[in-house]
């Protein structure tokens, strides 16, 4: 009797090049208005198929989803007594993707008696493909895990349950780089990290592929705003000359550019990528 083999394969929501494939919307005959009016639908519906194949009205449909992972794959699977615990550390987090924390920050924050229970169930919930970490880039191996930033699989969960007092279209934004590069990261292509220095200033994304820093990206919704653009410049400028990358770029709304920057001393080559267009390539 052989044993038999079997090839695990992760399945995730649709992209949004897959997107668009699904409401028959053809990319070469688009205007960039109407690219950037699917974009805003994408990050705001999120891509399961059945909102859209179905049309299904897509914040019952996540909401119900969402409840059901909660309860049947994560709180029932593992026999979880305190399942309300679970489900607001779930809110919690999809009210702050694209936030720095530590498990002790997350007990204290949802309620729970010790980080290690928060970091029990993070991993449930990371298990149950609805959120994803990246680590803090750090040469020492040892300090990798300190430090954390938290994601969302797919967006349309946020705009479904996220405790939102306004639309933060830049978490959206971040969000949505976040989740196309670790679709990357699971096809093994590369590593994925965030960058942050001891003045706190970072740098959204470091894209490792195997001994090499291949690209720094930051993610700014508008590099309109002066103040707003010098500070993501001058940590993309920092953050280069410390991890030896060239290759710096930063996924905007509009822009769409390459321009020499410097800061005193830090010279370097910035390419502004409008949000669609670096989705699509």
């Amino acid at each position: 009797m052989s044993s038999g083999r079997h090839i695990p394969t992760t399945m995730l929501t649709f992209s949004f090049k897959e997107y668009l494939r699904a409401k028959d919307a053809d990319v070469d005959k688009l205007t960039t208005n109407r690219k950037e009016e699917l974009l805003l639908e994408y990050l705001q519906n999120g891509g399961y198929p059945e909102t859209i194949t179905k049309k299904l009205d897509t914040k019952q449909y996540l909401d119900i989803l969402f409840e059901s992972i909660l309860y049947k794959d994560i709180i029932k699977r593992y026999n979880i007594r305190k399942g309300k615990e679970v489900e607001r550390l779930a809110l919690y987090l999809l009210s702050n993707v694209a936030t720095e924390f530590s498990y002790l920050s997350l007990a204290s924050a949802v309620g729970m008696k010790s980080s290690m229970t928060s970091q029990k169930y993070s991993g449930f919930l990371e298990e149950a493909y609805l959120f994803f970490t990246i680590n803090r880039f750090s040469y020492k191996t040892k300090r990798l895990g300190q430090g954390k930033k938290v994601y969302c699989y797919d967006s349309g969960f946020i705009t479904a349950k996220a405790f939102q007092t306004r639309q933060n279209l830049g978490k959206f934004f971040e969000n949505c780089v976040a989740s196309h590069l670790k679709r990357k990261e699971l096809d093994g292509q590369l590593e994925l990290y965030y960058w942050k220095n001891r003045q706190n200033e970072e740098v959204d994304f470091v894209v490792k592929k195997g001994v090499k820093n291949v690209e720094l990206i930051q993610v700014c919704y508008s590099a309109e705003d002066k103040k707003t653009a010098d500070r993501e410049i001058r940590a993309l400028l920092k953050a280069g000359q410390e991890l030896r990358c060239t290759n710096l770029t930063i996924v905007t709304m509009r822009e769409d550019k390459t321009e020499n920057k410097e800061w005193f001393n830090i010279k370097g080559r910035i390419t502004y990528k409008p949000l669609w267009k670096w989705l699509l390539e």
